[in-house]
């Protein structure tokens, strides 16, 4: 069939407006079986606002899942001891007694550094190498004066010997006088009999002239004559030995006693030796050095832990006694300065400690020193505050915002600081009727720190209050304040 034989309507031919009428039938049915999503979710939306129950102002409904998801505390209202406090402003400075500077203790050229500025040192750790040509003449003075020392130290030993000595021959001549006066006593015996003997001869030899006596009377009369004369020759000859032992160790004895005089002076002179070492070696120490090594080089070390805050030498450079060359800084413990208004001046003195907080954690430290007299520029009293810096997180010269506890009157209601928020220039807290539901509660406000608040009026013992999460409470109170209603 030819397209000239096609029936035709309207001048259009049959086939073109039976694919146009399939077409149109087939986009149809397309739309037909989309759902109606927006009316549909406009149509949801209108049925939740119309099942939504509507809270008084300042009443928040929350959803287990949003508390949980706002991570929302709560905390149990009580009464506590009352606290005061008030703020005041501060500058951190480094503890006198935990800074150290390092100076030369001699003269001398530098020959290294081993520390930089900011390094943590220990106690004991080398800093500053030093030579120095009056350490080391000071030095050989030292060692001069332990030779000296030794050898004097010998020489009183050899005296001391020899005086041992002499000590033994003082026995031996106390014997030789005990000889010489056993001799003499049994001399004169001896001496007496022989007179008594010599007597008794003359008479016996008178009795025998005159025929009273007997020739062997006469005989035994002479006989006892001559033994004891011959007991007096024989004493005389022990005295005579005794006493010339005697002389003899009384001249030993004599140098004996030289031998000791010579022990003192020895011992003086070793005593001078040993104070002339002490000396040498309390004047190198004094120098920053070891007496004991060699040569004109001392290192300088760390008297304390800390850190090395200032440097002020460099290498190659010539230093006088006494030149600052370090300074150290042990930062475990701070002092903080303190200026508190006239106004406040009674406050502070009743004060018990002082709490700060930098970079999220709290220091407390207590007031060791108030200033008696006002500071005339300021009218501010100052205060010196000791702190522990656990970590080094306070730095000296830093500016920190303070609280000042002291001790308060009576019973208060305290809650964390950041339960606390403002609504319409109103400091509220949010308080936990039942579960999930929340009442914005105004209060009155007492004193204050940066952790806690003292409430005055608005809450009771035994209420529940958001402390955490009450920023996200507070938000959905102000959307149904302004008619957004609450979503869950």
């Amino acid at each position: 069939m030819k397209d000239s034989d096609a029936p035709v309507v309207a001048g259009v031919p049959a086939w073109v407006l039976a694919v146009f009428i399939l077409v149109a039938l087939a986009l149809g049915w397309w739309v037909g079986s989309r759902p109606s999503a927006p009316a549909q979710k406009g149509h949801e939306e209108h049925g939740e606002h119309e099942e939504h129950e509507e809270h008084p102002e300042g009443e928040v409904e929350l959803s287990a899942e949003q508390i949980s998801r706002a991570g929302i505390v709560l905390e149990t209202v009580r009464l506590g001891p009352a606290q005061a406090s008030f703020q005041a402003t501060g500058s951190l400075a480094a503890d006198p007694d935990r800074e150290v500077h390092v100076t030369a203790q001699v003269a001398g050229r530098v020959l290294e550094v081993l520390v930089t500025e900011g390094q943590q040192v220990k106690a004991g750790q080398g800093l500053v190498v030093l030579d120095s040509p009056e350490l080391a003449r000071a030095r050989a003075d030292y060692q001069r004066a332990l030779v000296e020392t030794a050898l004097a130290e010998r020489e009183l030993g050899r005296r001391t010997s020899l005086a041992l000595v002499g000590d033994e021959t003082r026995r031996q001549m106390e014997e030789a006088r005990v000889d010489v006066t056993r001799a003499e006593s049994a001399l004169a015996s001896a001496r007496a009999r022989e007179e008594v003997a010599s007597r008794r001869l003359v008479r016996v030899e008178e009795l025998l002239e005159d025929g009273i006596a007997s020739a062997q009377q006469h005989e035994e009369a002479r006989g006892a004559l001559r033994e004891a004369q011959a007991d007096v020759r024989q004493y005389q000859s022990e005295l005579a030995a005794a006493r010339s032992h005697l002389e003899r160790e009384e001249t030993i004895q004599k140098q004996g006693l030289v031998a000791n005089r010579e022990v003192g002076e020895a011992q003086a002179a070793a005593a001078r030796a040993r104070a002339d070492v002490r000396h040498a070696r309390d004047v190198v120490v004094a120098m920053g050095a070891v007496a004991e090594a060699q040569g004109a080089s001392t290192t300088l070390t760390a008297p304390i832990d800390g850190i090395v805050t200032a440097r002020t030498v460099t290498r190659g450079e010539t230093v006088d006694q006494g030149a600052a060359l370090l300074t150290l800084l042990d930062p475990s413990r701070l002092w903080l300065w303190i200026a508190v208004p006239e106004s406040q001046a009674e406050a502070l003195r009743e004060a018990r400690s002082v709490e700060l907080k930098v970079e999220k954690k709290s220091y407390r430290g207590r007031i060791t020193y108030v200033d008696p007299q006002l500071d005339p520029q300021t009218r501010s009293l100052r205060a010196r505050v000791e702190l522990e810096n656990a970590g080094g997180r306070l730095r000296p010269n830093m500016f920190a915002q303070v609280s000042l506890l002291g001790p308060g009157q009576g019973q208060a209601i305290t809650v964390p600081a950041g339960a606390l928020q403002t609504v319409e220039g109103q400091e509220v807290v949010y308080v936990a009727e039942e579960p999930g539901h929340f009442r914005r509660t105004p209060v009155k406000l007492g004193s204050a720190s940066e952790e806690r608040v003292v409430i005055l009026e608005g809450l009771q013992p035994g209420e529940r209050v958001v402390t955490a999460g009450a920023f996200f409470v507070k938000s959905e109170d102000q959307r149904g304040a302004l008619g957004e209603g609450h979503s869950h």
